[in-house]
Formats: C-alpha cells, structure tokens, sequence
C-alpha cells in the first residue's frame, strides 16, 4: 500500500546495528528482514520494497545450525549469476518482474548486468505434459512408458521417427520470443518430412485388406522403386503366378464397381467384373489419362500393426521387403511415414505422419 516501513529511513549505522542482531540470533523467525529499497511510488506494485534476506531457523540439511540467515530467491540469483559471469539469461516472461528486482540489486551493487531475454509459453495441443500426472499414469498402466507414442515425450516423438533435427529445426524457426504461442505439429511435421523423404524407403501397406483375384493371366511381374527420386537405390520386384490374388483396402474397393478400371500401381491395369475379381487388362498406364483410379496392393506379405498418436491403430498386410527395415523410417504409399520398430508374429510400426 505504498507506506513506507518504520525503519526505511535508517542511517546505515543503524541498519549494521540490526544487521548483526540478525545474525546473532537476537530476532526470531518474521520479526526481521533486510529490505532492497526501490521505489515506493514506482507504477509496478511488485516493484516496491522487496525483501532480500530473512531469518530461518529450520536446520539445513546440510548446514545444519550454522547459519540463520539466508537470501530469497532474487538476490540469491543475482550474486550467482554476477560470480558466474553470466552475460545472458534466458527465463520465461512470467519471472520479467524478477529480472527487473534483479537489475536494482546489480545496480546497488555496481555490477555489469548480463542481457536478459524472455519468453512466452508454448501451448501444446492434444497431448499429456506434465510429468508428475504421466508418472501416475504410467504406474498404473495407462500408458506402457515414457514412450507411448500418445504422450508429446520427446521419447515419443523419437519412437514414431520424429527426429532429433527436426526438433530443433523447429525451434529455431519459432525463436525466442515474449509471447505466447501455440506448438503447431504440422510444421513440426513439415520439418521431419523435409528430412525423412530422402531416406524413407517406400512400401505397400494394405489396411483393412480385402482379397482381389486377377483373371486373364498367368504371371505377373511387379516393379516398384524403393524411392522414385533415386533410381539407383533399386526396386521391389515381385512376381505372381496363377492363381494369381492380392489384397486391396477395403475403402479402395469400395470405391469401385464392375465394369471399373483401376491401374495396380507397378504392376498392371485391371477390370473389376464382380466384388473380388478383376479381369487383366494389359500395361498401358495412359488407362490413367481415361480417369482409372491408382491403387496400391499387397500379394503375401507380413502382418502389420500401425499405431497412432490418439490411441487408434490400423492393420493390414505389408510387403515382404518391409522386415529389412527395423528401425528406420519409411513411406507406405498413399498412407503416410512410419517407423518400423519390430517384428516377432507380426510387423509393429507407429506413425509419424503424412
């Protein structure tokens, strides 16, 4: 309330007077303080006089009885961080009023202040942070660990092929700044993928797989690149012989009728005359510029579990080639980026993004 304590205007001998009755254990514990004097006017209320030292007399765990008196936060800081030799000090925006309870001290004390820089909060969507909470709710089996791809860890993140460079990437980009500010995933995403592209091998990955029986012919031979960019890395060949069946999703099939023609990518052009047969119809791909749909395929393959983010999980066939990947990142076509993670009866992967 801006009023001034009865002893503000000590002389300074009389402030040294008290000063040693404090240390000499004269007053108990709230009956004195040492006061940094600000400004008792100043437009800021939490400005004004603050206290500095005060008396305790708890035993210190290491201590023990030895001293009574200690500093508070503010000027504890101040004297390490001008004894360290800081030059800048990065703190959330919510301690601006410290920094400014700071700069009095290193002012009276005629040190050089470091530059001090503040930021805003970052809110994260959709995720569970705070580690106490998950800690609970991993002991009782909520979540597997601290890598259950539905947490925001950055063990999570690492487990679904977020990397560590995209990550920082990330932050960089966003800077320090004073405001709050909303994570945003798709550019996290958009960072990640800038890096994964080049590397990420590509495979089919079939969801919900319905069965699809060729007609008409008696061996097909696939070619599809392991990525389209870099011929050199080579391709996935796959040959099919009567009677020859793959897997489609069930939302491709879906889509079609009898009478429709699809391209199987790499592989040929079909005509669907019922529900689960499709009649072979040649190679020619300018079936595409007459409006034939792209869908992608799977013959034998590995069973395959994808786990998202939100808890949700798909499954469905993956190509043989898949089980060179354990532990790298790849592309299922028309699907999205996953990590590969393992494989014992069946393929375990966990979503990274599109």
């Amino acid at each position: 309330k801006n009023k001034p304590c009865p002893h503000r205007n000590l002389t300074p001998e009389e402030n040294l007077e008290e000063w040693e009755k404090m240390l000499s254990n004269v007053y108990g514990e709230e009956e004195a303080s040492v006061v940094v004097k600000t400004d008792l006017n100043h437009p800021n209320p939490a400005l004004r006089d603050f206290v500095g030292l005060r008396i305790s007399k708890t035993i210190h765990p290491r201590t023990k009885d030895k001293y009574i008196v200690y500093p508070l936060m503010n000027f504890s800081v101040s004297v390490d961080d001008h004894l360290l030799g800081l030059t800048h000090v990065l703190r959330g925006k919510d301690h601006l009023n410290n920094t400014y309870r700071q700069a009095y001290l290193f002012d009276y004390f005629g040190w050089e202040k470091p530059e001090y820089i503040h930021y805003g909060r970052v809110r994260i969507e959709d995720v569970k942070l705070k580690t106490s909470l998950i800690k609970e709710e991993i002991k009782k089996q909520v979540y597997s660990g601290w890598d259950d791809v539905r947490l925001g860890t950055i063990r999570a993140l690492a487990k679904r092929g977020i990397s560590s460079e995209a990550i920082r990437k990330y932050w960089v980009d966003v800077g320090v700044k004073p405001v709050d500010i909303m994570f945003s995933w798709k550019n996290l995403y958009a960072f990640n993928k800038n890096i994964v592209d080049k590397k990420a091998n590509r495979y089919f990955f079939v969801w919900n797989p319905q069965p699809l029986n060729i007609t008409g012919v008696e061996r097909l031979e696939g070619h599809a690149p392991l990525h389209p960019d870099i011929p050199e890395r080579g391709v996935r060949k796959i040959i099919l012989e009567s009677p020859i069946n793959v897997f489609v999703t069930d939302d491709d099939l879906n889509k079609i009728n009898s009478g429709d023609k699809v391209r199987l990518k790499d592989l040929c052009n079909v005509e669907l005359i019922s529900k689960n047969t499709g009649k072979y119809i040649g190679q020619d791909i300018s079936i595409l510029k007459e409006g034939a749909k792209i869908i992608h395929w799977v013959s034998k393959g590995v069973k395959t579990k994808v786990f998202f983010p939100d808890g949700s999980k798909k499954e469905g066939i993956t190509e043989e080639g898949i089980k060179k990947e354990i532990g790298n990142v790849v592309q299922f076509e028309r699907f999205g980026f996953v990590r590969i993670d393992k494989i014992n009866k069946e393929l375990v992967c966990y979503f990274a993004h599109k």
